[in-house]
């Protein structure tokens, strides 16, 4: 059960990844970025959220891919004035801190319910820290953190090139 746990939190943050690239390149068409985020809400990570409230995991999911990207670019921006490797760093360390928030929120707001008999009569609070998102917050931050220094070296490439 570990394998496979471990290659659906892999698929989860590459999606989550590619939310970020498609959501800040401006030369894709917003029809194509809908296509991407249509793709990206129906992956298996919403399937159990999505028999409890459609509306509600769609805003949910929706809401969190962009705003994590939002957040990220915003940041780097911000500091990328003054230096490009802090600059993906805090992006790094930004975009699982504004996925994980937006998530927790969604789902207090739509499904405490049924976490609630999810947890089986444990905390709620605890349920949802330490089974829905402990594990991926972790290994999202550690791996956006670990491929930071190969960001700035494709960005300086990036810049080479214009």
């Amino acid at each position: 059960m570990q394998y496979y746990t471990s290659v659906l939190v892999l698929c989860w943050l590459a999606l989550a990844a590619l939310c970020i690239l498609v959501h800040e390149n401006n030369r894709m068409r917003n029809e194509t970025k809908t296509a991407f985020y249509v793709t990206y809400l129906t992956s298996g990570d919403a399937a159990p959220f999505l028999a409890v409230s459609v509306p509600g995991t769609v805003l949910t999911v929706l809401l969190k891919g962009t705003l994590c990207g939002l957040a990220a670019g915003w940041v780097y921006r911000l500091i990328a004035k003054f230096n490009t490797y802090a600059a993906v760093l805090a992006a790094a360390v930004v975009c699982p801190v504004v996925n994980t928030g937006v998530f927790l929120l969604g789902c207090l707001v739509f499904f405490l319910p049924t976490l609630t008999e999810w947890a089986a009569g444990a905390s709620v609070w605890k349920f949802m820290l330490f089974v829905l998102v402990g594990g991926n917050f972790l290994f999202e931050l550690g791996f956006n953190v670990v491929l930071s220094p190969i960001i700035v070296r494709l960005l300086r490439i990036s810049k080479k090139l214009r």
